[in-house]
């Protein structure tokens, strides 16, 4: 699972953080945070998803030595909306790629460009973003 909240104050993200990834690891569930290395880290979560602008996968890595043991422990993945884009996550050498905005939902438009509705790549696990209900995943 991971837990993205762009807005608000960090005590109350921490706190929810915190919930989430006990939860999940109640279940055997990994649990991931976007975003934010350092709450990864003080909740103990899996790994950590970053978008193109966010901290760089490099800095992540380096804090994650620094303050969370060893980078290689900890599950990391990159969002990509473009060919481009998808070219630097693979250069970067995530753990899984965040393909999308692969469907439109209220917050905000697609932003899926051309060229990113016929990947294959195996060696990676592909994860689609974006907004989920019942009706949309027959669709998908």
């Amino acid at each position: 699972m991971q837990y993205r909240q762009k807005e608000g104050e960090d005590n109350l993200r921490y706190a929810i953080a915190k919930q989430l990834c006990e939860i999940c690891h109640q279940y055997d569930a990994l649990f991931l945070m976007n975003d934010r290395v350092d709450i990864a880290i003080a909740v103990g979560a899996d790994g950590i998803h970053v978008g193109q602008t966010d901290l760089p996968v490099a800095a992540v890595r380096q804090i994650l030595n620094a303050h969370g043991g060893s980078a290689a422990d900890y599950i990391i993945g990159q969002s990509t909306t473009s060919p481009e884009e998808l070219e630097i996550a693979l250069n970067n050498q995530v753990d899984y790629v965040g393909v999308g905005q692969s469907m439109p939902h209220q917050l905000s438009p697609i932003r899926l460009r051309q060229g990113m509705n016929t990947l294959v790549m195996p060696q990676k696990i592909w994860i689609f973003l974006g907004s989920r209900s019942a009706e949309l995943m027959n669709k998908i």
